[in-house]
């Protein structure tokens, strides 16, 4: 029997190069890397209701190339050595407070799935560094390391900011990079996942062309006010989250219904229509729970947003493409979505019952149709339940139904005598003069 009882445990550089890139697309693995560049302008503006307007991040792509420059401050020769390129965050490194770059694999996945040889250059205002990295040489020996090709002093007015340029790329890079597809559907993602810091102020291009904010809209009325919900989670020597629920209705579009997730202000998840965000939820006694989405509820819009300052302990999984559904935070807060929806779901229910009756007895809709959007965070009233005042009905006099028979020619006949449009037109018309005549006169 052999003496050393050592097993190695030491992962493999092809785990991270071929195996954890996988699972990501590319226009998720250009998040990530736009994720770091926002945590650097977070750095520099760490109070989260000022503006970014000096902030900027420049995306470029092409068959051959990739890259992305900001001016967000850069990254320190310390951090880089001792934890930028470490694959995994090391507990010692000091964190940003309310960051979206959490789990210390974003930028080295995003990289090794765009290409095979990268160049990472950054400033800070006072040290400047580049690396050079060629996957196939590093591939090759059993050092984890890398080494820096320059670390210098920086230069009188040059801009604290980070560029990554990437070459050498695989093989579905290359080929989607240059598709006008890829560009359109990275620019609604970007606008999508990140519009707060867009309207904020920070300026972000995509091949030379910025992206605009477009803020969540919800209709509000005087006869139409959405639920507004607000939570803390704490727990023993943590830092507490907190939890922001909006729920109401908006235009009739079934593709942007739903509900929408942020975690420390990145969308996590656009008009989700899963059971993950309650849908499809048996009720309780208590008549709490959820129908499977139908275009019956195109109007339904919902919005919860967490913040922390730890971004640990935020419900969100590792690619920040969902949520993670077992977390304690989530499991309550799935709770609350599934109560606040359940008020607009009976309103829509109501109204679609409306369809079946006169134009003029469709006070729900009237209700609807005279709100209008708007940006969610400037809703003036909130409600603590999904409110909606209708006006009070007149009442109905009792009727009765008068039905019978008469031969097909003589209908016909009165119909072309009365100048009816058919049948049961006649029939009014034909009530109406005997009622004047016998009864009115």
């Amino acid at each position: 029997m052999a003496d050393d009882l050592t097993i190695k445990a030491i992962p493999t550089k092809e785990l991270f190069v071929f195996v954890l890139t996988r699972d990501i697309r590319l226009e998720e693995a250009v998040l990530d890397l736009l994720d770091n560049c926002i945590d650097g302008a977070k750095r520099l503006q760490p109070d989260e209701e000022k503006r970014l307007d000096e902030r900027w991040v420049r995306i470029e792509f092409s068959k051959t190339e990739f890259s992305i420059l900001d001016n967000c401050g850069g990254i320190s020769v310390n951090t880089a050595r001792n934890y930028a390129f470490r694959f995994g965050r090391d507990p010692k490194m000091a964190t940003t407070p309310n960051s979206i770059g959490q789990f210390g694999v974003g930028m080295k996945r995003a990289l090794l799935r765009f290409g095979r040889h990268f160049k990472i250059e950054s400033t800070t205002d006072k040290e400047h560094f580049s690396v050079t990295i060629d996957v196939k040489k590093w591939l090759q020996n059993d050092e984890w390391q890398f080494e820096f090709d320059q670390i210098r002093e920086a230069y009188k007015g040059e801009v604290p900011g980070t560029k990554i340029t990437v070459s050498g790329l695989t093989d579905d890079a290359s080929a989607r990079f240059p598709v006008a597809e890829f560009d359109t559907q990275l620019r609604n993602l970007i606008e999508q996942n990140a519009q707060s810091y867009i309207a904020r102020g920070l300026t972000i291009e995509v091949n030379k062309k910025p992206i605009w904010a477009k803020p969540f809209k919800i209709l509000f009325d005087d006869n139409l006010i959405p639920a507004l919900k607000e939570k803390n989670y704490e727990s023993d020597g943590q830092a507490p989250v907190f939890a922001q629920f909006i729920c109401g209705l908006g235009p009739s579009t079934p593709m942007e219904a739903g509900w929408y997730v942020a975690c420390n202000g990145r969308v996590i998840m656009s008009a989700d229509q899963s059971w993950e965000t309650g849908w499809d939820t048996v009720r309780t006694r208590e008549g709490v729970g959820a129908p499977k989405f139908h275009n019956q509820f195109s109007r339904f819009r919902g919005y919860v947003s967490f913040q922390c300052r730890d971004a640990a302990r935020l419900p969100w999984n590792t690619m920040k493409t969902g949520v993670d559904p077992d977390a304690v935070v989530y499991q309550d807060a799935r709770r609350e979505m599934i109560a606040l929806m359940r008020p607009v779901i009976d309103f829509l229910n109501n109204l679609d019952a409306e369809k079946d009756e006169p134009e003029d007895e469709r006070p729900l809709t009237k209700i609807v149709d005279g709100a209008k959007p708007v940006a969610y965070n400037a809703i003036p009233q909130y409600a603590s339940v999904f409110k909606v005042t209708t006006p009070a009905r007149p009442p109905k006099p009792a009727t009765t139904t008068i039905q019978f028979k008469r031969p097909k020619k003589e209908v016909e006949e009165l119909i072309e005598a009365i100048g009816a449009g058919s049948a049961r037109e006649a029939g009014i018309m034909a009530w109406e003069e005997a009622l004047d005549r016998y009864v009115n006169d």
